[in-house]
């Protein structure tokens, strides 16, 4: 049966292109989502948003030779794993435990009141400072001390050479100390 027009033509070919590039990448797609996500759900929806961010990109796709289309298909599983993993952190920020969850956790021993209060007031303070922090300052520090990236990632993440990071990082860590300084309460030692 012919197609009766140019886009159900287009979405005839479309499915078999994705679907080759699928099954010749499918262990370098998981491989990559591995670094980033433990869980086989949390691999299979990062393959599947690359994929489907590939859709919009396909007749460029289709032009390139398979060198780069390997390196395109890491790089576009890796920053979409990235991605991933930043908007799961949001989402856990503003998650809150229902009533009944509440009540069937009992609180920790190891603490007082006094002292969960403390540490309460020491979130709060760290987060004041952290929202002073520049973007770009949070998204370095965020990403090698909470989602343990290498220098290279954070250089692919950043769109800078991998040489320029740990300088980058030193002073990213600098102006957050002067921060937390200047807010009160941190004495560097």
């Amino acid at each position: 049966m012919e197609p009766r027009n140019a886009t159900e033509a287009e979405q005839a070919r479309e499915p078999a292109f994705l679907e080759r590039v699928y099954l010749q990448y499918k262990r370098l797609m998981f491989s990559i989502a591995g670094k980033y996500a433990a869980s086989l759900d949390d691999q299979a929806d990062i393959v599947g948003e690359a994929l489907v961010r590939m859709t919009e990109q396909e007749e460029r796709l289709r032009a390139v030779d398979k060198r780069a289309l390997t390196a395109y298909i890491a790089a576009m599983v890796r920053n979409t794993a990235i991605n991933f993993l930043r908007h799961r952190g949001v989402i856990r920020q503003y998650e809150q435990v229902s009533w009944e969850e509440m009540q069937d956790t009992e609180p920790s021993p190891a603490l007082s009141p006094e002292e969960t209060v403390l540490r309460a007031d020491q979130q709060d303070w760290v987060r004041q400072v952290w929202q002073r922090l520049s973007p770009s300052d949070r998204l370095l520090l965020e990403g090698k001390y909470i989602l343990e990236l290498t220098d290279r990632e954070l250089a692919a993440t950043l769109g800078c050479g991998t040489a320029s990071i740990r300088m980058k990082l030193t002073r990213a860590r600098r102006r957050a100390l002067k921060e937390m300084q200047r807010k009160g309460g941190y004495d560097a030692q």
